[in-house]
């Protein structure tokens, strides 16, 4: 059997069609057909050999777990390119953010935070400044000139200082 029949019995074959409906069953089925295109592609680009071999055994077992991993998996090329991840996410955090916008900062808590960054390393301190701005690490980096991985080590570490110092402000006002 060539390459061309195998890929014609398996376009035309409706079960791949149904495992990709249910991969996506619990999310949503708009997915489904662009799972199902995605898929095509990656079994368009296997080399002819491993496509037969593939093919002789279990190729419904193959693609099953193939539709899987493409339709969870966060660095698939179907994930980043169909499923555009944290519409949710985002929509979540204006919630969040439109519920802490009516919610006043009590004044202490404000002045154990500014106390708090202000006893930080100056370079602690100004990037954790550039990161509440900016609110991306990468950002950050890209401003700063610091490495990325840096630039994330400092901030990790700063906010867990800073909380650290806020908690004992608070217990020592007590």
């Amino acid at each position: 059997m060539t390459r061309d029949e195998i890929i014609e019995i398996i376009a035309k074959d409706k079960e791949y069609m149904t495992i990709c409906r249910q991969v996506t069953a619990l999310k949503a089925d708009q997915y489904a057909e662009d799972l199902y295109q995605e898929l095509f592609l990656i079994i368009m680009a296997l080399p002819e050999q491993r496509l037969k071999d593939l093919y002789a055994t279990c190729f419904r077992c193959y693609y099953y777990r193939m539709a899987e991993r493409q339709f969870y998996s966060d660095n698939s090329r179907f994930h980043k390119t169909m499923r555009k991840p944290g519409t949710f996410i985002r929509a979540r955090l204006e919630d969040i953010a439109a519920f802490y916008d009516h919610t006043p900062i009590e004044p202490e808590v404000i002045e154990r935070l500014n106390r708090a960054m202000n006893e930080l390393p100056f370079v602690d301190g100004e990037l954790l400044k550039l990161y509440a701005d900016r609110k991306s690490v990468k950002q950050v980096s890209k401003d700063s000139g610091v490495p990325i991985r840096s630039v994330y080590k400092i901030i990790s570490n700063a906010k867990r200082n800073v909380q650290i110092k806020v908690e004992r402000y608070k217990r020592t006002e007590k």
